[in-house]
């Protein structure tokens, strides 16, 4: 009697169970979530190549930007060279104010951000990672817990056919044949809860949150690495302006010396002829010279090199917003992949017609056996 009652309390929690909020599996709108799901995966499956080709077209146009910069320049040297012989000392100190303010607009491109906004976006990047790191497990815990707990509906119909088993007419009369049976009604009864409740799609809300998690983890990992790029660019350009800024004092210290009315190439046949037999003027030739040369190189190489970090600079800022791209439609793909493998999952469950017929066919059994072994 008392087994009895037990198993009629597991009977009724089973059709309890299996009434309330239980949904009836629709292959059509099942096969149409399935065919959408895997569409869109198919029609996103290159979206990282576009991305990957814009880097390279960065890239590429750096290379030929480079490549025509150095033109450029190597035409402004021999100009520059051509020229200066015609020049005065104070025609050749104005030039040399307007390279110093060409330099100062090239360094006014790249500022480096300060140590504060560095140190907070290194924390949130550590922030981001707990919380992607946490996401990850929350993931793969429900996983494992799925393929070790989760009832499929393979196990509910092996569990149907365990209650048939366990009242095999031949031995119905042994109540023995009954101690199976709350297991296999503890099986149906998860079966029907996770037909009711899919755990794909728990495991898509899961991964969703896993996807933003990851999503932000990246955004705040690729804002760090473009702060630490800017600033390893502004310190190169300080360093170099830091030189220029030595050699055209020395420059014009060197012009400031000569009559600024008088052309170079006078002062310099002025000092060649007294340097055959004069020491000082040789001396005053030789320091004309190495200035003069200076602000070649000033004019030249040196405001080269400059523009090249205005050039990577700039480029660093397309790449980065690039990768920022990249990572915000991924994300966006994100929540329509998991929400059309959500729908898929979703309309993938519920009770079938002959998944129904054999949980009253078992209950009919149970009942039978329970009546039969009291008899």
């Amino acid at each position: 009697m008392q087994k009895r009652l037990i198993l009629i309390l597991a009977l009724l929690l089973v059709c309890g169970s299996a009434s309330a909020q239980f949904r009836r599996h629709d292959a059509d709108r099942s096969a149409l979530a399935k065919e959408a799901a895997e569409k869109f995966d198919a029609f996103s499956s290159g979206d990282s190549t576009i991305f990957t080709k814009m880097l390279a077209n960065v890239d590429a146009i750096d290379a030929r930007d480079f490549a025509l910069l150095e033109s450029r320049n190597q035409v402004t040297v021999e100009s520059t060279i051509t020229t200066i012989p015609a020049r005065t000392w104070q025609q050749l100190l104005g030039d040399l104010d307007q390279t110093r303010d060409r330099y100062v607009q090239r360094a006014a491109h790249i500022v480096a951000p300060d140590t504060a906004s560095i140190d907070n976006l290194a924390k949130l990047a550590g922030a981001a990672k707990v919380v992607s790191t946490a996401a990850a497990d929350a993931v793969k815990k429900f996983q494992d817990r799925e393929a070790a707990e989760a009832p499929t509906i393979e196990e509910f119909e092996k569990a149907v056919e365990k209650v048939r088993d366990a009242l095999d007419m031949e031995g119905i009369d042994s109540l023995s044949k009954l101690q199976n049976i709350p297991d296999s009604l503890k099986v149906i009864t998860q079966a029907i809860d996770a037909i009711r409740n899919p755990d794909g799609l728990k495991l898509e809300k899961l991964q969703l949150a896993l996807d933003i998690a990851k999503a932000e983890h990246d955004r705040t990992k690729e804002e760090l690495r473009f702060a630490n790029e800017r600033r390893a660019l502004a310190a190169v350009m300080e360093t170099r302006i830091t030189a220029a800024t030595t050699l055209e004092d020395r420059i014009r210290r060197e012009f400031e010396r000569h009559p600024g009315a008088d052309r170079a190439i006078v002062t310099l046949h002025t000092l060649a002829a007294a340097a055959e037999n004069n020491v000082v003027a040789e001396k005053e030739l030789r320091a004309a010279l190495q200035g003069l040369a200076g602000y070649v190189s000033l004019v030249g190489y040196d405001l080269l090199a400059l523009n090249q970090l205005v050039i990577e600079e700039a480029s660093a800022r397309v790449r980065h917003s690039i990768l920022l791209s990249q990572i915000n439609s991924a994300e966006h793909a994100a929540f329509a992949h998991r929400g059309l493998h959500g729908v898929a999952a979703y309309y993938a469950g519920g009770l079938k017609p002959e998944t129904v017929a054999n949980v009253i066919d078992a209950i009919q059994t149970v009942v039978i056996g329970i009546l039969a072994s009291e008899d």
